[in-house]
């Protein structure tokens, strides 16, 4: 099973952010890379079971091994909660991003933004 112990959460945009003891952002999965530690070459049920953990639908759980470390992507394309919403749309338009990684001055999670929310903003819906 994966240290889950440092993950602090899976939000329904289907990433889950790793933080250390302190909420600071160390990386990022995404259910790529997940997909990826399931062997070509596994059973057709196991491929099926993560296909169904990541889109949410019942199924048994496919025994997995290793820690968030070694899945997670280092890079992980953040802005600060105080940022304008014009850095935001700059961020993601010059990194090719839907999703980008909230922090404070300290780099500590806050949350996560994604082009949906943003627009609806930016379009007065909320």
């Amino acid at each position: 099973m994966f240290d889950t112990s440092a993950m602090e959460f899976a939000s329904p945009l289907r990433r889950v952010v790793v933080v250390d003891e302190s909420r600071r952002v160390l990386g990022i999965i995404v259910d790529a890379n997940l997909l990826a530690q399931v062997s070509p070459h596994a059973a057709p049920g196991v491929f099926r079971a993560v296909v169904a953990l990541l889109s949410h639908a019942p199924a048994a759980a496919p025994k997995m091994s290793g820690r968030a470390a070694d899945v997670m992507e280092r890079e992980v394309f953040a802005v600060r909660h105080d940022a304008p919403l014009t850095e935001v749309v700059q961020t993601m338009l010059e990194k090719r991003v839907k999703r980008l990684v909230v922090t404070d001055r300290e780099g500590r999670l806050m949350g996560m933004v994604d082009r949906q929310r943003l627009l609806r903003v930016i379009g007065g819906e909320e």
